[in-house]
C-alpha cells in the first residue's frame, strides 16, 4: 500500500522483506525531495538516520535518470530469516546503465520486521555491478518502486 508517499504493510514473508527493500530504498533518492525521503529514513528505516539525512545533497536534480531505472528485478537471501526477524537480501537490477557496464546493479540491504512491518538498515552500501543472475530468482511482474 502507498499512502503519502511511503510504502507499507508488506507481507511478512521473504517476499514482503524483497518488496520493503526496493520500495524503501527507491524513496531514499535524493530527486524525490525531503517530502518522500525525510518520511521515508524517519519511518521505515533503523540505523544512522540523522547521518544519512545530512550527507544526502542539499541540492536535487529534476528528474531520475532512465539510465539507472530498473527493468527487472532478481533477488537472493544471503542470510537471516522471516523467524529471526532479519534479513540480508541481494538485489539484482537490470537497468541501462548496468546493461552498459556489462552486467546488472546488485544491491546488498538488510531489513527488519520490526512494528508490523519490514524496516531498511540505513546507511546503505553502495551498489556494484554483477555479471550474471545465475542463483537469483526473478521478481515477476514490472518494477513500480
Amino acid at each position: 500500500m502507498i499512502s503519502d508517499g511511503l510504502a507499507s504493510g508488506f507481507s511478512d514473508d521473504e517476499l514482503g522483506a524483497v518488496i520493503a527493500a526496493i520500495n524503501i530504498d527507491a524513496r531514499l533518492s535524493p530527486a524525490l525531495g525531503p517530502a518522500v525521503y525525510e518520511p521515508t529514513l524517519r519511518q521505515q528505516c533503523v540505523g544512522d538516520i540523522d547521518g544519512v539525512l545530512q550527507a544526502l545533497p542539499t541540492v536535487v536534480r529534476q528528474g531520475t535518470p532512465d539510465s539507472t531505472f530498473p527493468t527487472q528485478y532478481y533477488y537472493k537471501i544471503i542470510d537471516g530469516s522471516v523467524a529471526a526477524r532479519a534479513l540480508d537480501i541481494s538485489i539484482v537490477a537490470a537497468t541501462p546503465q548496468a546493461t552498459q557496464l556489462g552486467g546488472y546493479a546488485e544491491l546488498t540491504r538488510t531489513v527488519y520486521w520490526y512494528q508490523g512491518d519490514w524496516k531498511l538498515q540505513v546507511p546503505t552500501p553502495r551498489p556494484r555491478i554483477v555479471n550474471s543472475t545465475d542463483g537469483y530468482t526473478p521478481l515477476a511482474g514490472q518494477p513500480h518502486a
